[in-house]
């Protein structure tokens, strides 16, 4: 073997994003997008589900979408950030403009506005993601 052709492989870590969301249009949506942009994704139609997906598998960033049925999305992460002390960043997302200026307030790490540039979306969360 030519010690000049050897090359070392490093794994590629993709990063895994949960998406919570009650519409189910919007999480078919984002979910397809991402996972054709080759990102790992799980979603979850509300809060519950997602806290008991982030007890089995810590994902590298959260979207959580502020008016859920069954919760406020800003409580939820304010909880994630508190009480589960999640390192990893959250990104609230709303139709209303509602926390755009206080997102900080209940320690999520941005905001997006829906609707949002699907082609800008993979940007945004890298941004936003520590690796």
């Amino acid at each position: 073997m030519n010690i000049n052709t050897f090359h070392e492989h490093k794994p590629v870590i993709i990063p895994l994003i949960y998406i919570v969301d009650d519409d189910d249009d919007t999480l078919f949506t984002i979910e397809y997008w991402l996972k054709r942009k080759g990102y790992n994704v799980r979603s979850f139609a509300n809060a519950v589900q997602m806290l008991q997906g982030i007890k089995e598998v810590i994902p590298d960033i959260v979207l959580l979408d502020t008016h859920l049925n069954d919760e406020d999305g800003r409580d939820v992460c304010k909880y994630l950030k508190t009480h589960e002390r999640l390192e990893q960043p959250v990104l609230l997302i709303s139709t209303y403009n509602d926390c755009s200026d206080d997102f900080k307030a209940y320690q999520a790490n941005g905001f997006m506005h829906k609707p949002y540039n699907m082609r800008e979306l993979p940007a945004i969360i890298a941004s936003k993601m520590v690796m």
